[in-house]
């Protein structure tokens, strides 16, 4: 089972009902596919190396945090690029990009979350791999 931009959203709670301000999702389908691909691609790179395909990557919360935390960095980005408060000359104060310490914090979190669970599952995968079978001359000779 793959992780869908629909489960990212339910997840984050990116639906346009929720995003009162821009009556629009945060993330696109090609954001959270793209983040998709690099969370996967930073998995299999980490030892122990393994080549999971994107499509049919077999750990949805691994694949759910790091993707999380991937859209989120990149929210918190934009965010303290941007982060400009003005007033208008009636003194309203607007600061609309003044998010980017709480994205960053979210994006923490989860990351942390993806790394202890990739840490976890990549130490299982040794193990399975380094106490597999191994063949000997004494299971097949029972003369002693």
């Amino acid at each position: 089972m793959s992780v869908t931009a629909e489960d990212v959203r339910a997840f984050l709670r990116d639906h346009p009902s929720t995003n009162f301000l821009t009556d629009e999702v945060d993330f696109t389908a090609e954001q959270i596919n793209r983040a998709r691909n690099f969370v996967v691609a930073d998995f299999n790179s980490t030892p122990v190396i393994t080549s999971f395909p994107e499509d049919t990557f077999p750990f949805v919360s691994i694949l759910l945090y790091g993707i999380s935390a991937w859209l989120l960095n990149g929210l918190a980005v934009q965010q303290t690029r941007n982060h400009l408060p003005y007033s208008t000359s009636g003194g309203v104060q607007v600061d609309d990009s003044s998010k980017g310490p709480a994205f960053s914090q979210l994006a923490d979190r989860f990351q942390a979350l993806f790394e202890k669970k990739m840490r976890d599952t990549k130490n299982q995968i040794n193990l399975d791999q380094g106490w597999s079978r191994i063949n000997s001359e004494y299971l097949t000779n029972r003369s002693w």
